[in-house]
């Protein structure tokens, strides 16, 4: 895939020799210190009629980048311990990340129990429950494992495909998600490949096949199946009707997730409103980018989560950006292929 400046603005660098407006001179920057868990609730504004109740923090999860539910309500969580140690990013390869497995054995609704699963892990970035084991993916690998006596303690692993790319410079750029969809397939974002997995005679097997090419961040479904994916330059796009029926047709051109093909854009107006400044951001000092108050003007990196408890009666969608400090924005996605941004929100 080839990404060019038009299709992505997010990844277009600073030009040599060019002078930085240092902007933030003209702010008084609050601190923003690191919260303990109870400060941190304490922190949130919710709409009445919602409260925010903490599930689990540190010790029993450090640096959760995603997460599964099992069966029995128990919350696996993938560890990216090793990523962005130090301001240059040293260590990075270092065999830090593991997967976790919280309990809650008093039904109190918060984590008070973490068992690791699985250590020694090279930037791992998704997971998923599946039948008689977990999927973890950990780039080039996609890891079966599996728990032979009940421990929570992987005995069994069993690569069962090549998945992503290893080389850290790239980790915003290469495969994730592991969604299975209400089509039993297993869809990815940045990639144009979906699988289906399953376990026959008690060895691992995936069916593999072409879908497009979509997303670059979060990756989502609702209850029709549809998905829903972003880029560095989107908030939200979703796939209308299943893709593999354009991919079928040789005259269809590019597979209609790439970026400025399809995925239909669901809003147009991306403007953002965080409860702080956010001075700190990424190229914060090009025209543009903050507004005179030092608030991020739009958000392009959000990881859009449809459907399951986020989801209300008339179908808004939430997408969350937690580097931000702004809460989950949401639009509403009505049940036809077109879709609408209600203007009350």
């Amino acid at each position: 895939m080839v990404l060019t400046g038009p299709a992505l603005p997010g990844q277009n660098g600073d030009r040599s020799g060019e002078t930085q407006n240092e902007n933030w001179r003209q702010w008084d920057v609050p601190p923003a210190p690191v919260l303990t868990p109870q400060q941190a609730l304490d922190s949130f504004q919710v709409a009445p009629g919602f409260r925010v109740e903490l599930a689990a923090c540190e010790p029993h999860v450090v640096d959760p980048i995603a997460i599964a539910w099992d069966e029995k309500g128990r919350l696996w969580a993938v560890e990216l311990r090793a990523y962005m140690r130090t301001i240059d990013g040293d260590g990075e390869t270092d065999p830090l990340g593991q997967v976790v497995v919280l309990e809650d054995g008093d039904g109190d609704g918060r984590y008070e129990q973490s068992t690791v699963f699985l250590d020694g892990l090279v930037n791992p970035r998704a997971i998923s429950i599946v039948e008689g084991g977990v999927l973890i993916a950990e780039p080039p690998h996609l890891w079966y494992c599996r728990d032979l006596d009940g421990d929570l303690r992987s005995d069994l692993r069993t690569e069962v495909a090549r998945y992503g790319d290893a080389n850290p410079d790239v980790v915003e750029h290469t495969e994730s998600a592991l969604l299975r969809c209400v089509d039993n397939w297993f869809y990815n974002s940045k990639s144009s490949r979906r699988f289906r997995f399953d376990v026959v005679d008690g060895k691992p097997t995936l069916e593999m096949d072409a879908t497009a090419f979509r997303g670059q961040w979060g990756l989502a479904q609702d209850d029709l199946g549809r998905l829903f994916f972003n880029h560095n330059s989107t908030w939200v796009q979703c796939d209308p009707l299943p893709t593999e029926m354009l991919l079928r047709n040789p005259n269809c051109g590019k597979p209609a997730g790439q970026p400025g093909r399809s995925g239909h854009r669901v809003i147009t107006d991306e403007s953002t409103w965080p409860v702080r400044m956010n001075t700190g951001i990424n190229r914060g000092y090009q025209p543009g980018m903050l507004r005179e108050d030092g608030r991020l003007r739009r958000n392009t990196s959000a990881a859009p989560v449809p459907g399951g408890s986020l989801a209300d009666p008339d179908g808004r969608r939430w997408v969350v950006d937690l580097t931000r400090r702004f809460p989950p924005w949401h639009c509403r996605v009505r049940l036809s292929p077109r879709f609408h941004r209600d203007p009350a929100l």
